[in-house]
Parts: C-alpha cells; structure tokens; sequence
C-alpha cells in the first residue's frame, strides 16, 4: 500500500469510527486536518429554522477555550457562515476570496477571534443540507492558503463525510427504536430525552414527545434536539459536549453537569437538567448506550418529582432518591422511616449521603435544591 493509500486509509476509518460513535470526532478531524497539514478542521451543524448551533466538533488545532468562545459568541458574527449555509450547491468557498483584506482589517470577527486562534484563511464545504438541518465542513489553513492539490484530497473524503452523516442517522435510529428504556422513562411525568454527543434523539419519554410536537421550546431537526431560540442552541451544545460521552470531546471550561433555562416561543422559561448517563449508573435504571439524559420541567411544580429522575440527576441509590423526595414534600424523619419501614438511624444515615452527593450543608438547603432541581452553586 502506497503511503497516500494508506492515508487515505486512515482518515476514511476514522470518519466511519467517529459517526458510529465508537471514538470521539476530534480523532477524525485531527487525521484529516493533519492529511493536508491544516491548522485545524471543524464539523458543525446548523438549525435551517434559528440558525442555532446544533454540534460542532474542532480538531485539536483549536483550543478549547476558543471553540467555547465561538459557541457562546462569535458564531452569530461570522460572517463567513451564513454565506456558506446558504450558498448553493456543495462547492469548496474560499473566504479569503469573499472577504479583501480592507474588510478582515474592519472585522472584529478576524482580528479579535479568527486571526488569533485559527489563522487569516479558511474555506469550507456543505456535507449535508435539507429543511432542517445544514452541515458544513471548514478547514483553517493559517497564514496562507492551502494549495490546490490539498483540496483534491479533502474533495475525495468528503464523499465519505457526506456519507458518515447518512451512517450516523441511521445508527440513531436504531437505537431510539431498540431503547430499553422506553417503560420506565414513559412512566415519568417530567419530559425526559436522552441524547448523543452531536444531539441526536437516542429517545424520548411521552412526554418529551408531546413537548416535541408542541415547538414551545424544543423541536426535532432532521433528528437532533433543537432550541427555539439560537442561544439556548449554544449554551444546550455547550452543556453537552462538557459530558465525556463516546463520539464527543469534553469542552475544557464548561460544567459537565449544568441546569439551564431555555426560553419558549411564548411564556416564561423552562428548565433542563442535563447529566451524563453512563451505565451501570448508580440507580441502574437505564441499560442504554452512554448518553446525555435531559431532564425538562416547570420549576414551580414541585409536588411531580420522580425518585428515579432525582436519583439519576444527583447519582442517588433508589433508597436515597426516595427519601430526598419525601424530604422536598415535607415529610419528617420518622414519618419517612414509617412509611419506607426503615428505622429513624438509616432514614438519617440516607440523609448524611444525599446532603453530600448535591453538595450542600443543611437539610433545608437540600429541600430548595430539590424543589428547584438545580445544584447550589459553591
């Protein structure tokens, strides 16, 4: 095998490996940036609707902190962006050919963010693009851009990204058929999605599903968990891709157990709880593939907890989840000891382990926290 055979060797079994999530999509990307000695590559996928982020994956040659940046910030002033979602047909756009260096000069985009940390040049590609969804493939070339033959290469794995995205729809399909989950989650009043590291829908509960089909404040695009609004798509990718799930590469910076208020088309917010589900968890509850488990809810209905929910966002044994929901509805040591035939000492110990595990000191700081699902804050 000759040596540009059996890279092209790696880089197509990389691609592959990263859209069955069986190794993180930075892998890939590092191999194909590396192929052509590009300064870094990236993945990312667009809401057609908001125009939100729904993933972006970066290889290593972008720090984390400024993929983070990115994210939170200078996505929704790249102007190179929109230009390409909305182009038409799949050709490679060269910017530094859209954008004269009079403009670069005048943009805070380049000069306080693209310059800085990927370079002047960058082009990029479409992999995928319907009614829902676009996802673009950018190569950063740094100071001078990459020669022609470079980009005969990217245009032959770029058939095999095309396709990766097919392979991943199709694998997320059956295992959101083949959930086992589906019994217990369905039986939960809270809507509860579990999600991959790109935020494809591994499955949801009936009543994420009602949720879903509502559009309130959550929709299904072309599969993946999508906002109503752009910046909720940031900071629900951020949350996300902090999780150490397979197919995806913890943000450094970001909490990798956060809650969050998403905003509806009308109303006030509502709030998701978003945590790594890797079985076996402590619960055991879930024999499903690593996920990111999304737990939505009104925080003013305080009298719907569910053991199971409050066991698996704060890693609670099922006895203990039961006693820290009792405890958020009022009940008193020994009413709970009574009513779970346990003895007043073990009610306490159960006690002692949850004031730990949601990192407060009191138990009626725990009785917020739990009314409210979301951790105190150091």
């Amino acid at each position: 095998m000759t040596d540009d055979a059996a890279r092209l060797d790696r880089a197509v079994r990389s691609i592959y490996s990263a859209a069955a999530g069986r190794s993180p999509w930075q892998l890939a990307l590092d191999e194909l940036g590396g192929s052509v000695q590009a300064r870094s590559v990236q993945l990312l996928g667009l809401d057609r609707h908001t125009g939100g982020i729904l993933f972006s994956h970066c290889g290593s040659g972008t720090a984390p902190e400024a993929h983070l940046d990115y994210l939170r910030r200078w996505h929704r002033l790249d102007p190179g962006l929109q230009l390409l979602a909305n182009s038409d047909g799949n050709a490679w756009m060269h910017f530094h050919e859209r954008f004269d260096n009079a403009r670069v000069a005048a943009d805070p985009f380049w000069q306080e963010y693209l310059i800085p940390n990927c370079g002047r040049y960058r082009s990029g590609t479409k992999i995928a693009d319907d009614e829902h969804l676009v996802v673009l493939f950018g190569v950063h070339h740094g100071e001078a851009p990459l020669q022609p033959r470079a980009f005969d290469w990217l245009e032959r794995l770029r058939g095999h990204l095309v396709e990766s995205m097919a392979v991943y729809r199709h694998l997320r399909a059956v295992r959101l058929e083949q959930a086992v989950a589906a019994q217990m989650l369905d039986g939960i009043a809270y809507p509860v999605v579990l999600v991959d590291a790109m935020r494809g829908i591994l499955y949801r509960n009936r009543a994420a599903a009602r949720a879903l089909q509502s559009g309130d404040y959550v929709v299904d695009r072309w599969g993946l968990l999508g906002c109503v609004h752009p910046r909720d798509d940031a900071e629900l990718t951020i949350a996300v891709q902090a999780l150490d799930l397979p197919g995806g590469k913890p943000l450094e910076g970001a909490q990798s157990r956060r809650f969050l208020r998403l905003r509806r088309a009308g109303g006030g917010p509502v709030g998701v709880y978003v945590s790594a589900l890797i079985p076996p968890s402590v619960t055991d509850a879930f024999a499903h593939p690593p996920a990111a488990l999304l737990v939505f809810h009104d925080t003013d209905e305080h009298d719907r907890l569910d053991p199971l929910v409050v066991g698996e966002m704060f890693r609670l044994t099922p006895a203990e989840a039961k006693v820290a929901v009792r405890l958020a509805r009022g009940q008193g040591v020994a009413e709970i000891a009574a009513e779970t035939g346990r003895s007043v000492e073990t009610v306490r110990t159960h006690i002692k382990s949850i004031l730990v595990k949601t990192g407060v000191d009191r138990q009626s700081q725990l009785v917020r926290v739990l009314a409210s699902m979301q951790p105190l804050q150091p």
